[in-house]
């Protein structure tokens, strides 16, 4: 059974169920290729092990997980990768096969806007007067960036 939050409140919610874990969709995404790859071969095969081995971290991270976790959360997932498709027919078809270890996690209305809010202004804050960044052009894309997130 997977996780909605929809208000600020509700993120208890994950403490409540010990999936403190937040994992870049990125690791889940090598993972589904690679137990995919398993299960075929041909073409589509070969392009899978050709994303696999240049994210060969990501799959030690994704089996790390695994191991060391009993569940684990998995933030929109399919809105990322699989769109389109329910989560127990995507990466949840491949992983819980009858036990939930990677449970879904769908980010909704003010908890969305208000978690997008607070990302967008710490990038801003981190971004202003930064050394780390980079002059000309970059500045320019830094504002373009910035004026999509709003």
């Amino acid at each position: 059974m997977g996780v909605t939050v929809n208000n600020p409140q509700e993120w208890r919610v994950l403490r409540e169920r010990d999936l403190r874990v937040i994992v870049d969709p990125v690791v889940y995404r090598i993972g589904q290729l690679f137990l995919q790859g398993q299960a075929r071969s041909g073409a589509r095969s070969d392009d899978y092990w050709k994303a696999i081995s240049n994210d060969i971290g990501g799959l030690v991270t994704f089996v790390d997980l695994l191991v060391l976790y009993d569940q684990i959360s998995a933030f929109d997932y399919i809105s990322t990768f699989d769109i389109g498709l329910n989560f127990d027919d995507s990466l949840g078809a491949l992983v819980n096969r009858g036990e939930q270890i990677i449970i879904p996690v769908n980010v909704g209305g003010l908890a969305y806007r208000v978690t997008k809010e607070a990302a967008n202004a710490q990038f801003r804050q981190r971004m202003a007067g930064s050394p780390r960044r980079l002059p000309g052009r970059a500045d320019d894309l830094t504002l373009r960036a910035l004026e999509g997130l709003s």
